[in-house]
């Protein structure tokens, strides 16, 4: 006996949900400062960066940085056994300036992995 559309409909739902659950459960779980505060600029302050999956990389963009919005290339090694960058571009720096959260992939490691760094002004 086969499956009727409407089973096979409420199982992919089930199955949407399920995916949906088990993403929003990785990487880290910490809040950026100012991710839900609306509109910032980073005048003051330099941007907070979240990477997910991390371990052991580290990211600084000075305000500096973000000021000038000339593309760059950071170093976001840190203290893990492998390096990756992120590209940042003119345009990311002029949506940090909007006070928009941006998020760009890393590029990836030897062995394939990447990571999304996020940055949001504080």
């Amino acid at each position: 006996m086969g499956l009727t559309r409407r089973q096979i409909s409420t199982a992919a739902r089930w199955l949407a949900a399920g995916a949906a659950a088990a993403l929003a459960a990785c990487g880290s779980t910490e809040t950026l400062p100012g991710a839900d505060a609306g509109p910032r600029d980073c005048s003051d302050q330099p941007p907070a960066i979240q990477i997910q999956f991390n371990h052991g990389h580290a990211l600084q963009v000075p305000k500096a940085d973000v000021a000038a919005g000339e593309p760059k290339t950071y170093d976001i090694r840190g203290s893990a056994d492998h390096a990756h960058e992120a590209n940042l571009s003119a345009n990311d720096f002029t949506q940090l300036r909007r006070g928009v959260t941006v998020t760009t992939p890393s590029t990836k490691a030897p062995d394939g992995h990447n990571h999304a760094v996020t940055l949001v002004c504080p």
